[in-house]
This record gives C-alpha cells, structure tokens and sequence, in this order.
C-alpha cells in the first residue's frame, strides 16, 4: 500500500490505542458506580453481575486493540478492510446504544459523562471510517496500478511484435 500504507497503519495504532485505554478504563468504573445510591439498592450478587458485565467488556476492547495494533503494523492484509468495517459497525452498534441509554453515572469525577462518552464513541467509529476509506482507496489505485503493468508485460497475442 504506497499511497495511503502509513496514514492508515496510523489511523489503525490511534484506535488500538484508544480501545486499549477505554478497556482499561471499564475495570475502574464500577468503583465510581458503587458510590451511588442506585447501587446501595442492589444486593451483592447483583452488584457481581454488574462488575464482570463491565469487566468483560474491558477485556474485549483490550483484545480489540490490541487485534487493531497487530493490523496497523501489516496494511498488506487482504481482511484488513473487512476488519475496519467490522469494527465501524460495531462502534456504530454502540453509539445508537449511547443514545439510547446514555451513561447518567457519574464517572471519572463527571457528574454527566454522557456528553463525553458520545464524543469518544463518536472519535473511535470515525478512526475506523477513515481507515476503511483509505483502505479501499489505495486497494483501488494499487488495483489499476496493477492492471497497467500487467497489460503493459502482455505477449503480443498475433506475435506481430517488431513488424511495422
């Protein structure tokens, strides 16, 4: 991939990066969760449930990054464009869900983080958009690149080569 290779292993190490960090972030959340007054209701089991529900979602995006990082550093990858749509649609899963439920939490010291969470979810979907646009642009040009050079090493198929 000459033309776009190093913006989009960039574009693709980012958003590793940033799922890394909000995975790593999911197993510090349900500690700011505890200290609400919804929580105090719920009974022990309960809580559990809530906990490893986040965990898991921290250990997931953790794995995802970390996929995202190992495609970032091969742009060569035939499912590198299916992998960038594939996470596109699952960002574009957990906006709707975003709208839908917005965190009204507080987390991190933010009393209403759903302004924030929008703009991360938001940030992370575009990051893989715009690595897919890239991707499929620069299959493309390396496509027709291709075609050029293999019609240009094309036999002659009368053999009329050298004939005025």
């Amino acid at each position: 991939m000459k033309g776009y290779g190093n913006g989009i292993a960039r574009i693709l190490l980012i958003a590793g990066v940033v799922e890394i960090v909000l995975g790593l972030s999911h197993f510090v959340m349900p500690y700011f969760a505890y200290q609400s007054k919804g929580f105090a209701l719920l009974n022990p089991h309960e809580i559990n449930l809530v906990t490893l529900a986040v965990a898991a979602i921290g250990i997931l995006l953790i794995a995802f990054g970390a996929v995202t990082i190992l495609f970032s550093l091969n742009t060569q990858n035939e499912l590198l464009f299916a992998y960038a749509i594939i996470q596109s649609i699952l960002w574009s899963a957990r906006i709707i869900l975003e709208i839908l439920y917005p965190v009204q939490v507080s987390l991190f010291f933010i009393d209403n983080p759903a302004g924030v969470v929008m703009a991360l979810l938001i940030a992370e979907w575009l990051l893989f958009i715009l690595a897919a646009i890239f991707i499929r642009m620069d299959r493309r040009t390396s496509d027709e690149g291709n075609a050029a050079g293999i019609a240009s090493r094309s036999p002659d198929p009368k053999g009329l080569q050298g004939e005025a």
